[in-house]
């Protein structure tokens, strides 16, 4: 796995910036209903992407999927298919 890919675009980090938003509401229903380990999960998928995208850190498409990929396969939802059209934005 690569950890010095091309920093995403503009389009990619406004298509990402949506998606971390999206986590967040999930986040917060998910409190609500205390899905403690759900909770714990997207954080964990989430949590170095902001500073990543802007070149903080070592930005990897393949590991900022893999995470998403591992948090939806423990816990369903369609993470991977909004990161790969986020991604697919020019």
């Amino acid at each position: 796995m690569s950890t010095d890919d091309p920093l995403p675009n503009e389009h990619q980090k406004h298509a990402l910036g949506e998606l971390m938003a999206r986590a967040f509401i999930e986040i917060r229903m998910l409190a609500r209903e205390h899905g403690i380990e759900q909770i714990e999960s997207i954080a964990d998928a989430f949590h170095n992407l902001p500073r990543e995208i802007h070149g903080s850190g070592s930005w990897s498409v393949d590991i900022a999927r893999g995470m998403l990929a591992d948090h939806q396969a423990r816990h369903g939802g369609h993470w991977v298919e909004a990161f790969d059209e986020a991604m697919a934005k020019e």
